[in-house]
């Protein structure tokens, strides 16, 4: 994708600078599930700055479930976490100008997964000298009040379009690999709520070609934006808008509340022949992975 493109959507993600760091960090753990307030439990502040190492300062919550850490590190940015029944949560990261005052919740911990669930996929296509390439935003979701920690390391696990290549993650996840389906398997235990992982990915595919995704999950909603030249047609899904970023025409399909042994399967046109297929220059896609971003504009009108 052109520079323009990808360093306007990186754009709309990129935090502020300038802010000044917290003078105090304080705050309170308690139980997600009851509310009441945990005595004892290890909270972490990190601060983060670039150009300098993390510093960290370790506390414990007293007994009405409190913590206060007087002027942090001097770093710009504040990450606090908290450590409960092994699974350590994550608050930030935060540029607070003035004192820092937050609340994290913790939960007990499951190994079912039926609480587990996609709230929105968003998939974008992109036309590629030998391909594909696929750039993801995946919001997991877990409807339950525990925090699901899976079985012998591994919890989620993200189906991949058929014949998926170099897989990179940049967020939200942390991956082991792939399964012999081709899925993608997380290592990190899913809270209750959801969060978003960002992740792209080739698919070596020539002339009109059949894409299979498997669902997985159950899933709310998926939306797959095709970038022209491309073209993609399904029985699944349904051709929603079309848009203009920066000077492309991206045309957006969607499909709601998909069970998860449903196979998404749609036609690609517009894809490069064998006789102009030079290699794929992979230090392309970890330099405009962001662009999985330009659905930004979509997704904000729902």
């Amino acid at each position: 994708m052109r520079r323009s493109v990808w360093a306007w959507v990186c754009g709309l993600v990129a935090c502020t600078a300038g802010a000044a760091a917290a003078a105090e960090v304080r705050g309170w753990v308690v139980h997600g599930e009851t509310g009441r307030p945990l005595a004892g439990v290890e909270v972490r502040v990190l601060g983060m700055e670039a150009g300098a190492p993390p510093a960290e300062v370790v506390a414990r919550t007293d007994a009405r479930g409190g913590f206060r850490v007087g002027r942090p590190m001097q770093r710009r940015t504040v990450v606090v976490q908290a450590t409960y029944r092994g699974v350590v949560y994550t608050s930030g990261p935060h540029r607070p100008r003035d004192d820092l005052v937050l609340t994290l919740r913790v939960f007990e911990t499951t190994q079912d997964p039926r609480g587990l669930y996609v709230a929105r996929r968003a998939t974008l296509l992109e036309l590629a000298p030998a391909g594909l390439v696929v750039r993801e935003v995946v919001v997991l979701g877990n409807a339950l009040r525990r925090t699901f920690t899976g079985q012998a390391g591994a919890t989620v696990r993200v189906p991949l379009f058929v014949g998926a290549q170099d897989v990179r993650v940049m967020s939200g996840m942390a991956p082991a690999g792939t399964d012999p389906s081709g899925a993608l398997v997380d290592t990190l235990p899913v809270w209750p709520g959801e969060r978003p992982a960002v992740l792209a990915y080739r698919v070596a595919v020539r002339g009109p070609a059949l894409l299979e995704l498997p669902v997985g999950l159950p899933t709310l909603t998926l939306d797959v934006f095709a970038a022209e030249p491309l073209r993609v047609s399904s029985e699944v899904l349904t051709p929603r808008e079309e848009r203009e970023v920066e000077g492309r025409r991206v045309v957006r399909l969607a499909a709601n509340r998909l069970p998860p042994d449903l196979v998404v399967r749609m036609r690609v046109f517009g894809l490069p022949r064998p006789s102009a297929a030079p290699a794929w220059a992979l230090g392309g896609l970890v330099a405009a992975a962001c662009t999985a971003f330009v659905a930004r504009p979509f997704l904000r009108g729902g």
